[in-house]
């Protein structure tokens, strides 16, 4: 018997659908596609499972079902499972590669278990495959989504919530009292949450510090600079004063050089007029002492 024929079938007296694993021979069962009447399989060398009878031969839900009948067989499947079984879910971190158990809690006066659940998330309406829920508030406490062709979105479902190969859950033996379901969602566990979250706050951190510092270097910078500007804005001041002092310290030299250039040449003006004036004066000097004696020598002598 392949899994294609391991979907499942409506209990005509409650209703309710069942799957292969839990069905009993002396129910009786119909179609959920053409609702007529099925016969229940159980024997020691197939698997149990549903067929039509010989005579309905226009229904091919058991021999060649479509996505919908697996995706409808493993939802009811799962819901029952949560009824009647204990539940585990193992998933493998996407980080760290450890596998986690996630232990469902059973139903009780408190706590029951829904397909097709219906639930608000940030304002918009949603639909859960199946979803174990408190009876009085309909508060969720697990979702499962069945996985066939098309993966649940993360952002669509609160947590907790697991996703669930439909085929793979109705292939899986469902004997024993305590089932371990394996959960396909690509996620991270809660350790490697903390850890992340505490690497992402400390590379926040990091990063402010770096901003800290960065602007604490720029306005270290700039400050240098203030005060670069400043020295040569003070050497320029000094080498233009000392400029000032030299230039104004060669007008004084150019001037005294000037001066005592006017003054040598004033004494030299001086000293010729002197030296003029006393040849001149020597000149009339001589002159008199010639005329002086011109005039001894012509005076007669009286004795």
């Amino acid at each position: 018997m392949t899994e294609l024929q391991e979907v499942g079938a409506i209990n005509i007296r409650s209703g309710e659908h069942e799957s292969p694993h839990f069905a009993d021979k002396k129910r009786e069962y119909k179609c959920p596609d053409c609702e007529k009447n099925v016969m229940f399989k159980k024997g020691k060398i197939r698997r149990p499972h549903f067929a039509h009878y010989p005579s309905d031969t226009n229904c091919n839900y058991y021999n060649r079902p479509s996505e919908s009948p697996e995706h409808y067989q493993a939802k009811h499947l799962m819901k029952e499972l949560v009824e009647s079984k204990r539940i585990e879910f193992e998933r493998v971190c996407n980080r760290c590669r450890e596998t986690k158990t996630f232990m469902i809690p059973g139903l009780n006066n408190e706590r029951e278990c829904k397909t097709e659940h219906s639930f608000k998330l940030d304002g918009l309406q949603k639909y859960a495959d199946t979803a174990l829920i408190k009876k009085e508030t309909e508060d969720i406490i697990a979702i499962f989504e069945i996985y066939h062709t098309h993966k649940t979105k993360e952002e669509d479902r609160p947590e907790p919530w697991f996703e669930i190969e439909a085929n793979h859950l109705i292939q899986q033996n469902h004997s024993n009292h305590a089932i371990r379901i394996e959960c396909i969602r690509k996620r991270i566990c809660d350790e490697c949450i903390v850890r992340q979250t505490l690497e992402e706050a400390r590379r926040r951190e990091e990063k402010e510090m770096k901003l800290k510092e960065d602007e604490r270097r720029r306005k270290e910078q700039e400050k240098k600079s203030e005060h670069d500007a400043l020295k040569r804005e003070q050497c320029l001041q000094r080498i233009k004063k000392k400029q000032e002092e030299t230039r104004r310290s060669n007008e004084q030299e150019e001037q005294k050089k000037q001066n005592d250039k006017e003054r040598r040449r004033k004494e030299n003006e001086e000293r010729r007029l002197n030296e003029k004036k006393r040849k001149r004066k020597e000149e009339e000097r001589g002159f008199k002492l010639k005329n002086r004696w011109k005039r001894g020598r012509s005076v007669p002598n009286n004795s």
